[in-house]
């Protein structure tokens, strides 16, 4: 009787976790999936982006997005609606941006939607 239970003991943790799995799948940076707020995209922009917010603070090598850190790619690339590949000065603090990640969580795009 005792190993009866043991074997159902294992079963039942073995079923939890693959039932966990089903439930929570562990999905790397790149599968993460893509939104967008109530607006229009502007042709030739993504169709969503990682995040969106408002930009707090520009920095040489990072921006602050609604009091979040995010570092930026060595090859991070900014767009405005009017103009693609602008320089990063361009985008200023108060500014809506969204922004596309690569897999090491870094800024690979920002994409100005709404300037004050």
């Amino acid at each position: 009787m005792h190993k009866l239970f043991k074997n159902l003991n294992s079963i039942v943790l073995i079923g939890a976790v693959l039932l966990g799995l089903l439930v929570f799948p562990t999905a790397g940076p790149m599968a993460r999936s893509l939104h967008k707020g109530e607006w229009i995209q502007p042709s030739g922009y993504p169709v969503g982006f990682h995040g969106w917010g408002r930009l707090d603070r520009v920095g040489p090598d990072s921006v602050i997005i609604d009091d979040t850190q995010y570092h930026l790619a060595a090859e991070a690339a900014f767009h405005t609606p009017e103009m693609r590949d602008v320089p990063l000065s361009d985008l200023k603090a108060g500014d809506i941006i969204g922004f596309l990640l690569n897999a090491e969580d870094e800024i690979i795009s920002l994409w100005l939607i709404n300037s004050p």
